[in-house]
């Protein structure tokens, strides 16, 4: 699989890891996190292939084929949202839950000082969400963190079976969708998947 990666987009997750890393290192090595980056090093250039880009389903929305998450909450770590964007990296992955809500605020953080990339970006975020009659309160301090209107997709995260996507939480995604503040709606998963995938299809 990492032989394919390389050999279809022109820069494998390992080169893209190891070139984040090298340009986060470099920010360090440079003084205090306030100071400004040094020079970008050698390794830390753009590859010379774009980034590839896939249809996201049916949504016709073109996506990178690699994915950036994880956590932002200080600058060394949002170093890598501007190399993603650089590298053609346009999904960026994000959660209510990684750490406590810093993961989007680090990311709303990059939005409110660089509002024209949000066009830019396939937006993610996700909620976990089990018997709450009304999540549009959470959803709604989710977009003010991350410093939009909306986000790309939705999920309703680390369901475990089809039955904690009721009817009436997927009428909530439908009303979400048509105010305007999600793009896609769905759920994300880490345990019964086969299950979860053979309950969804009908759905889709």
């Amino acid at each position: 699989m990492a032989k394919q990666n390389q050999d279809d987009a022109g820069c494998s997750r390992r080169d893209f890891f190891k070139k984040t890393a090298l340009a986060g290192l470099g920010a360090a090595a440079g003084g205090s996190l306030l100071s400004p980056a040094p020079p970008a090093r050698a390794e830390a250039s753009a590859p010379q292939s774009p980034m590839p880009r896939r249809t996201f389903g049916r949504s016709g929305v073109m996506v990178s084929v690699l994915s950036l998450g994880g956590m932002f909450d200080i600058l060394n770590n949002r170093l890598m949202l501007k190399l993603a964007l650089d590298w053609g990296v346009n999904y960026w992955d994000t959660a209510e839950g990684y750490g406590g809500t810093r993961s989007e605020e680090g990311i709303g953080r990059w939005f409110a000082k660089n509002p024209g990339t949000r066009q830019e970006v396939f937006l993610v975020t996700k909620l976990q969400i089990k018997n709450q009659d009304d999540p549009t309160p959470r959803l709604e301090a989710c977009l003010k963190r991350l410093h939009t209107d909306h986000v790309d997709l939705f999920f309703v995260h680390g369901i475990s079976g089809m039955g904690e996507m009721t009817p009436q939480l997927q009428a909530w995604g439908q009303a979400m969708k048509q105010a305007g503040k999600i793009r896609l709606f769905g759920f994300s998963t880490h345990t019964n998947m086969e299950a979860c995938l053979e309950g969804a299809a009908p759905l889709a």
